[in-house]
């Protein structure tokens, strides 16, 4: 299962997330969605998501607070935007994960097998980590 918090200053957009993870994604645990990233940053700490959606539409203003307050980071970002030209230059380039608006359901549903496969890989090097710690305590 993967746990998941939406955010976006849109009712329109969350609502579609939604529709989209609950049609196509039934493995996707939506924790909390929230219209403004600052009010979210509890709700991140505490649940420790493993996807967070961000559109990156919000007022610049409140997205180095959000950054700064986070405590808990270890979660995959997607983010969520209407303009193609911040996809095709920034994302890429940086391998951050984007969904363009609005979803195409096919891009959003290889989104999700990319944050499960990471979150897989994340979850089995945890496991041969405990492992060899547990056989060298053995020596």
């Amino acid at each position: 299962m993967i746990n998941a918090i939406l955010i976006d200053y849109e009712f329109n957009a969350l609502t579609n997330l939604k529709w989209e993870i609950e049609l196509f994604c039934p493995e996707v645990n939506i924790c909390d969605m929230f219209s403004n990233p600052l009010e979210s940053i509890s709700a991140i700490n505490k649940l420790k998501p493993d996807c967070v959606f961000l559109d990156i539409e919000t007022p610049k203003e409140e997205l180095l607070p959000f950054l700064n307050q986070l405590n808990f980071k270890g979660f995959d970002l997607v983010i969520t935007t209407t303009y193609t030209h911040y996809a095709s230059n920034i994302f890429n380039k940086n391998s951050l994960e984007h969904i363009l608006k609005p979803i195409d359901s096919d891009e959003f549903i290889k989104v999700i097998g990319k944050i499960k496969k990471h979150k897989n890989d994340k979850n089995l090097g945890h496991t041969l980590q405990q492992t060899i710690i547990h056989l060298l305590q053995q020596k």
